[in-house]
């Protein structure tokens, strides 16, 4: 494995100017398995974070056609020398690993993954309505799966689980408590401001037509 400290270091800096809040937390690398050389770039981190953490990404898309992200955190081992003061080498051990997105780019990669179904494999971001119409739509579609599942377990056709019943408590206790009629009104106005919204954006494009087509006569 090639690795320019020096490139490293100095790119680092550049990005710390422009990023300032953000710091070095590990490294990666692509492919199956752990790279040779491995050990010497981890090294090279410990002195940038106090416990870097080492990234696998397998882009090969063999195993189940999807990323395998593996996390590792490295540890010496073996018997230190007396005069060097130095450990024989670093021992990756697994760690868990977990993914957070942002709604942001869930909303992005959804979009993205509609473009599978098109014949020409291209997407258009929907408009405001057609949003707010896509998540009505899937939080029906799992009220009505949660539903289920809880007929399911009251019959006795499923076991109950104490993970997911202090989920779905949590869940519940973070839903605010209004009334339907005063519920029904929110929506309703804010449905209202989104349709004015809307009109007067749809005013101003036809006006800006309007007047570009005065001008250039």
């Amino acid at each position: 494995a090639l690795y320019n400290v020096d490139y490293a270091s100095t790119m680092a800096s550049f990005y710390r100017k422009v990023n300032s809040t953000q710091t070095t937390v590990g490294w990666y690398s692509t492919g199956s398995d752990i790279i040779s050389g491995a050990n010497l770039i981890h090294e090279f981190y410990t002195h940038e974070t106090r416990n870097p953490v080492y990234i696998l990404v397998d882009t090969s898309l063999k195993n189940d056609s999807s990323f395998q992200i593996k996390a590792y955190m490295g540890a010496p081992f073996g018997i230190k020398d007396k005069d060097k003061l130095k450990s024989h080498g670093t021992i990756f051990t697994p760690i868990p690993v977990r993914i957070v997105t942002y709604d942001e780019e869930k909303s992005a990669i959804d979009l993205f993954q509609g473009g599978k179904f098109s014949k020409n494999f291209q997407v258009k971001p929907p408009g405001e309505l057609d949003q707010v119409q896509v998540a009505l739509d899937k939080l029906l579609f799992m009220l009505k799966h949660l539903t289920a599942y809880i007929d399911d377990i009251l019959s006795g056709k499923k076991l109950s689980d104490p993970k997911i019943g202090r989920m779905l408590m949590n869940l519940i206790n973070t839903v605010p408590r209004v009334d339907a009629k005063d519920l029904e009104n929110m929506v309703n106005t804010s449905m209202n401001d989104l349709l004015m919204i809307q009109y007067l954006s749809q005013a101003v494009k036809a006006q800006l037509v309007l007047n570009e087509k005065l001008t250039s006569t």
